[in-house]
């Protein structure tokens, strides 16, 4: 459905005197309503417009590989030189930002006796998952780089690759990179001025790659895993779905939701006086159509 600011701006004023206990949300693609007469487009969970989103709000130049990993393992650098996450993220965080928001709006409401619009754009919404990049670039000016899955102020804190896949190793202090260090068998590293610090990491962490590689060369993914773990260093596989979810199930987690014959995915809400519940089945296209039309029809 296709609105300009001005025409969403004209349906609140004629609302907002008559329905004072109503809460609208206004989800918008990109750019929100503050541009007068500029398209603007409810939230469909379109992934093209979510694409659009990051790459305007400038996730994508921060995740993208930084090269070493491309050229090494999948496809030359110049044939991907850009690339984001495989699900519509920036749609999602809009969501739970609207929910919250509609929270605080009916809380306000208990307070005031008055509703209110809300609206939530998904460039504000992509701007706002920044988090620490973007508070990088507005106290300090800095612009991130193409680091790919390197962390830009810890090391080592990203994928190696193992004899036979990418493993993640999240060392975030000396005392763990230590460890490291040990589990690897090489513990001078731990010794070396150019290591002896997370800043000196930082600056060297090519060279640090480079060498715990050389040892991760010995043993594929698993015994690394089970050998860092007992070292106490956080790491672990790069997950497919399956194993995500066979990962969440083996923790006792429960993922799976399975009512009316339909499996989808559990809420991430842990409730203890009130779980959160599935009261009906996602519906087929159109099963509840007649209904909905017989409803409105009685409305008007």
């Amino acid at each position: 459905m296709k609105y300009t600011a001005s025409v969403l701006g004209a349906v609140w004023s004629l609302l907002n005197p008559v329905v004072f206990l109503a809460v609208f949300t206004f989800v918008t693609i990109v750019l929100g309503n503050n541009v007068p007469d500029y398209p603007v487009y409810l939230l469909s969970g379109l992934l093209a417009w979510n694409l659009f989103s990051v790459a305007l709000g400038g996730g994508a130049r921060s995740v993208v590989d930084n090269g070493s990993l491309v050229k090494k393992v999948y496809f030359p650098r110049e044939i991907l030189p850009l690339s984001v996450v495989g699900v519509a993220l920036v749609d999602v965080i809009a969501g739970f930002g609207a929910t919250v928001a509609i929270l605080a709006a009916l809380t306000a409401r208990e307070r005031t006796g008055e509703g209110q619009r809300i609206e939530i754009d998904l460039l504000s919404s992509a701007l706002a998952a920044l988090v620490n990049q973007a508070s990088g670039y507005l106290e300090a000016g800095a612009v991130p780089v193409r680091l790919g899955n390197v962390h830009p102020s810890i090391e080592p804190f990203a994928t190696y690759a193992a004899a036979d896949g990418p493993l993640m190793i999240c060392a975030g202090n000396d005392h763990q990179f230590a460890a490291l260090a040990e589990a690897v068998e090489a513990p001078e590293l731990a010794e070396d001025a150019r290591f002896a610090s997370n800043p000196a990491r930082v600056e060297h962490r090519a060279a640090l790659r480079e060498l715990i590689e050389e040892r991760l060369a010995s043993a594929p993914v698993e015994a690394w895993v089970d050998r860092l773990r007992a070292a106490g260093v956080p790491a672990g596989p790069v997950n497919d779905i399956a194993a995500a979810f066979g990962l969440a199930t083996e923790l006792g987690l429960d993922p799976v939701d399975e009512h009316d014959g339909v499996r989808t995915v559990a809420s991430p809400l842990g409730l203890r006086g009130t779980p959160a519940a599935t009261r009906r089945r996602p519906p087929g296209l159109d099963e509840h159509g007649a209904e909905i039309r017989a409803w409105l029809a009685g409305s008007e």
